[in-house]
């Protein structure tokens, strides 16, 4: 289903910032079309507000399962627009980088999962980001779950393979595997290396990040296929949290490496939260 773009004014950077969401494709979007302030907007409806726009528009802010993101001149702003009830926000000089995109993964993703059609039995085996984009959504992940005040929480996985293997190449296949198991709103990246990242959907509890650890474990007990071979490895798994008010990317992925190196090879696990 094609997902309708609206707009509070058309100036250069609010239109450019559409053409390049649509262009992507993540998101089956279509648009862009000018929202008068006051109509409701359809359902699954994405409202961008242009920061030449004084205030969200109440009635699209509240409009059933419509995502509203604000682009504004600087992070303060974004913080307002978030808690006057935008989803996300983007900075203006940020459109035509990696910040975009992460935005339109995270709206892409948030809005299957919330949909009826699609559950934690079906998972997406298609889509990673890049590690850029996973750290700018950690720390905008963050700030949306501090404004809930709520929990958030990252996994991070550590893969060495029984047979030498370059990263580059087992990462295809790790992807694959950590998307297969985890739910379709998390959302997974290689890092670099032997490492991997799973940022966690907002909304879950603890209980149930310690649901997705197990399933991990038990997908990586099997052996991963790489270019037609079974490739064993040993895995490292690590927990951690985020949410607290200016938290950087760099602090969260601090603490998950701490955990992950506290734990031990061949599927050892340490919680961080266990630990306190």
């Amino acid at each position: 289903m094609q997902r309708s773009v609206f707009v509070t004014h058309e100036d250069q950077t609010t239109c450019g910032a559409v053409e390049r969401m649509v262009a992507l494709g993540i998101a089956n979007l279509t648009g862009p079309l000018l929202y008068d302030g006051t109509s409701d907007l359809p359902p699954g409806a994405v409202l961008v507000v242009s920061s030449a726009t004084q205030e969200l528009p109440a009635r699209a802010v509240r409009g059933m399962d419509v995502t509203t993101i604000a682009l504004v001149v600087d992070h303060a702003t974004g913080c307002r627009a978030m808690r006057d009830g935008a989803d996300h926000y983007l900075l203006d000089t940020d459109v035509g980088g990696p910040a975009l995109e992460a935005v339109m993964i995270a709206v892409d993703r948030a809005y299957r999962a919330r949909n009826p059609v699609f559950s934690a039995a079906h998972y997406d085996n298609l889509r990673c980001v890049g590690g850029e984009s996973f750290r700018w959504l950690i720390r905008h992940s963050a700030a949306v779950v501090n404004r809930r005040k709520e929990i958030g929480y990252l996994i991070l996985v550590k893969l060495e393979p029984d047979t030498p293997t370059p990263p580059a190449i087992l990462a295809g296949p790790a992807c694959g595997r950590i998307c297969e198991t985890t739910r379709t709103a998390d959302i997974v990246s290689w890092l670099g290396e032997e490492w991997f990242g799973i940022l966690v959907a907002t909304g879950l509890s603890l209980e149930g990040a310690h649901g997705l650890i197990h399933r991990l474990d038990q997908a990586f007990g099997r052996p991963l296929d790489v270019e037609g071979a079974a490739v064993g490895v040993r895995y490292n798994l690590g927990l951690t949290t985020y949410g607290n008010e200016g938290e950087t990317s760099a602090a969260v992925l601090g603490r998950a490496i701490s955990a992950v190196e506290q734990s031990e090879w061949a599927g050892g696990r340490y919680d961080e939260e266990k630990a306190e």
